[in-house]
């Protein structure tokens, strides 16, 4: 509910994240933890860096290790100390001097700062003014260093890290409007070892709510990742994924701006997609987005995860079923809490909040309090009720109006009108993954009861 504490813990949980891959040896946690020790951290909200201590790091560590992403909010406390070495704005300053003449010596900057009356620097110590750029990665050596070589690195293991990104997909009937087109959004989760993909599914919107569905969904299909390496696009880096991230316990990865090789895996699986699905589409349209959904997992199972791959030749099925034992299964009740939206309200005198245009009852005891409110922004019939860390009676609806948050584009519920001529692939590949779910299904034995004897006289 605490705003500024859960940023200070995503803030926390970002420098700790490196530690707690679970496939670390000894010595690289050790050359990772003095690492993290040399460094200075850029604070939560802005500010100077600060350093953090053998001991602060080993503190929450335990924090975490006992009590999840919670255990690393701050306690609360009444001074909020300002750092003292260098103002944010003459730092700045400093760094976008070394950028623009990446020859100039930290001596020279000091004399620009100074000499400039429109920079309040005040005395500047050489040492500490490169310290704070050597930190920042801006050292003559570094912002000279030539570019364009990168290093080839493969994960040992199903669900070690998986990368996702967003692709632009085909335009669709409108349903609001039949005589109009939208585009829609192709959202996908992939495996780094296997190439197999964690899920994937077309949406009408590149927003929050529709990344949120679809790694809910490659969760439960596919189990945790220790790592997710994604975009730095606007849903990536949002709050409330970074929230829902680091309480499932995955390192959230960022790819540097402008430096796309680090998704190469998943963009050759765009190509693909490019390539051989959409092409179908030409052939076979889609009607509605449950329709192309339908045909793209068909596609999915029953084509692509059965396709070797080009440079191991192996099949993104096989690795990925080999590595099953190790895989971390989420607790389905838990992954469903991480999943609800959070939100601070206040009841009114009368025991009413108010909740995306709807009103509901809260218990009389939190009168004119405030609270904090989870819900699924899927189904506003159900609201959680938080104060003070303790979750009270769930809220009853006085006036519902609106069944779903509003940020949440509804799926388009048209029925599909199938063509009645002509051969189609992904037609063809979602009639033999229907077929072989009848056949699983088929194939499990229920044991009936025999029935009991009647042992009385005749």
């Amino acid at each position: 509910m605490d705003d500024h504490a859960t940023e200070v813990a995503l803030w926390r949980y970002g420098i700790i994240a490196p530690l707690l891959s679970p496939d670390l040896d000894p010595a690289e946690a050790r050359a990772i933890r003095q690492g993290i020790i040399r460094r200075r951290h850029v604070l939560a909200g802005g500010g100077p860096a600060r350093e953090v201590s053998a001991r602060t790091l080993r503190r929450w560590l335990e924090a975490y290790r006992k009590g999840g992403f919670a255990g690393l909010r701050p306690k609360t406390r009444k001074d909020r100390g300002r750092p003292r070495h260098i103002e944010p704005e003459v730092l700045e300053k400093a760094v976008a001097l070394r950028e623009e003449v990446p020859e100039r010596s930290t001596r020279q900057i000091i004399d620009i700062l100074t000499l400039d009356p429109g920079t309040r620097a005040g005395p500047l110590k050489r040492s500490t003014l490169s310290r704070h750029l050597g930190w920042l990665g801006k050292t003559r050596r570094l912002l000279k260093a030539p570019k364009g070589s990168f290093r080839r690195y493969e994960m040992d293991r199903p669900n070690a890290q998986w990368q996702s990104d967003v692709w632009y997909g085909p335009y669709l009937p409108d349903p609001r409007d039949r005589d109009k087109k939208r585009r829609t959004y192709l959202i996908a989760f992939l495996d780094h070892h296997s190439q197999l993909v964690a899920h994937g599914a077309f949406y009408w919107a590149e927003d929050l709510p529709s990344l949120l569905d679809c790694l809910k969904r490659a969760i439960l299909k596919r189990g945790l990742p220790a790592r997710l390496y994604c975009d730095n696009g606007a849903i990536f880096t949002s709050r409330e994924f970074s929230r829902i991230v680091a309480e499932l316990g995955i390192y959230h990865l960022s790819a540097r701006p402008y430096a796309p090789e680090g998704k190469g895996k998943i963009e050759r699986f765009w190509l693909t997609v490019d390539s051989s699905f959409l092409p179908e589409l030409v052939a076979r349209p889609a009607k509605t987005l449950d329709e192309l959904n339908a045909l793209f997992s068909a596609w999915l199972e029953q084509g692509y995860h059965h396709w070797p791959n080009r440079e191991t030749g192996e099949k993104p099925a096989a690795p990925f079923a080999r590595g099953l034992g190790d895989i971390r299964l989420p607790d389905p009740a838990r992954l469903a809490q991480v999943f609800l939206w959070k939100k601070s309200l206040r009841a009114d005198k009368t025991g009413l909040l108010s909740l995306e245009g709807n009103r509901y009852e809260v218990d009389p005891r939190l009168a004119q309090r405030k609270v904090e409110v989870r819900y699924d922004p899927f189904d506003l019939s159900i609201v959680q009720v938080w104060c003070d860390g303790r979750r009270f009676e769930d809220a009853r609806p006085y006036d519902l109006v609106r069944q779903h948050d509003r940020r949440v584009r509804p799926q388009d519920q048209d029925e599909v009108t199938l063509p009645k001529t002509g051969l189609s692939y992904v037609d063809l590949l979602l009639d033999k993954h229907e077929a072989e779910a009848r056949a699983a299904l088929g194939r499990i034995s229920f044991h009936r009861p025999q029935p009991k004897e009647d042992k009385s006289d005749v």
